[in-house]
């Protein structure tokens, strides 16, 4: 890399010494550090020191914007990869914010068939349809779909964290289907049936973040592979940052990231 050079950042690093780094599972380092994370300095700085490590040259086709979404592509393409998606398997996804349209771009990449969509924000739904997918408010209303003619999807991805959303992803799996858990519940203690997935042997899956995803993510970018270019976000300056946060956890409309300029 030279000065000047436009760059897309992974933002966790790990330490590269643990057991699980030399193992190659980076993701899981037990000395990882999140920048932003307290107490850790973040990037609404003039400069940021990272290591070269988590950088990828941006070539000229990516834009900044792009850039900044490569890294919920990376956490998607790890879900996808980890999930074992083959094409021309249906995938149903729970949420449809940067994540859950990351997988689902994802997933359409690596040649889902059918795609189904959860999403009760209204103006999140939008997009996901323009992908092509089925859109409903809810799991149970998927949960539906699949009832009515056991049409379950071999893989669903629970990308939207939601207190029950754990739990009402399982019904919907195929038998000796596999649950990708991607989300972040909150609470963290969880309850579900346990009945469901024992009697459909099931493999629950939960991801952590991603790994070595952001060389893939950007390539595939500059190729037409990914889309990000098209999803839903809304730009702010760096005197409008403030705004910025605050749209973000409003869930200002149909955005899914709030992209802050210098």
């Amino acid at each position: 890399m030279q000065v000047g050079d436009r760059v897309a950042c992974e933002p966790s690093w790990h330490c590269g010494a643990c057991d699980m780094c030399l193992r190659g599972l980076e993701n899981l380092c037990r000395n990882v550090i999140f920048p932003s994370f307290p107490d850790n300095p973040g990037a609404m700085a003039e400069y940021i020191a990272v290591p070269a490590f988590s950088l990828c040259r941006l070539p000229d086709s990516v834009s900044f914007t792009a850039g900044a979404l490569a890294e919920p592509l990376g956490v998607g393409l790890h879900a996808v990869r980890l999930s074992g998606l083959e094409p021309g398997q249906d995938v149903a996804i729970l949420g449809a914010g940067a994540i859950g349209v990351s997988i689902l771009d994802v997933c359409l990449h690596f040649g889902a068939a059918r795609t189904y969509v959860a999403e009760p924000m209204i103006d999140r739904q939008a997009y996901p349809r323009r992908l092509g997918a089925t859109v409903k408010s809810s799991a149970a209303e998927l949960e539906a779909i699949f009832e009515a003619d056991a049409s379950h999807p071999p893989i669903v991805f629970e990308a939207s964290g939601g207190a029950t959303a754990f739990s009402e992803c399982l019904p919907l799996v195929r038998p000796a289907g596999c649950a990708a858990i991607v989300g972040i519940p909150e609470p963290d203690e969880q309850c579900y049936s346990a009945r469901v997935p024992r009697r459909k042997e099931l493999t629950v899956q939960f991801c952590r973040r991603s790994r070595n995803t952001l060389e893939e993510c950007v390539r595939l970018l500059a190729e037409g592979e990914l889309h990000a270019e098209q999803y839903p976000v809304r730009e702010f300056s760096l005197d409008e940052a403030p705004q910025a946060m605050q749209a973000a956890m409003n869930y200002d409309g149909d955005m899914i990231r709030a992209i802050v300029r210098p």
